[in-house]
């Protein structure tokens, strides 16, 4: 069985364009649902100020989209747009 180390940031800049990109996605496929800043800021341990802006690209390429929220609801719940790369992402994590 062979282990695969995860990106360091610098790789994960290199390939994505962005340090912390790599986190994310992995996160996000791990969490297999609806999704959202809150809960990936909980788990990845990254800034809310990265999170929503990462999200926010990932919205504008069509990665993932909003669902919409319950009245009242200040949670912004996301889905994930099937793709190839996030069926490579699931490989991996």
């Amino acid at each position: 069985m062979t282990t695969t180390a995860a990106l360091s940031t610098d790789q994960s800049k290199l390939f994505f364009g962005n340090s912390h990109m790599f986190d994310l996605v992995v996160e996000i496929v791990r969490i297999d649902g609806e999704f959202s800043a809150k809960l990936l800021v909980e788990r990845t341990g990254l800034p809310n100020s990265i999170v929503t802006s990462l999200m926010r690209k990932l919205r504008d390429a069509d990665f993932i989209t909003f669902v919409g929220t319950a009245p009242g609801e200040r949670t912004r719940p996301h889905v994930i747009n099937e793709n190839p790369w996030w069926d490579a992402a699931r490989q991996y994590a």
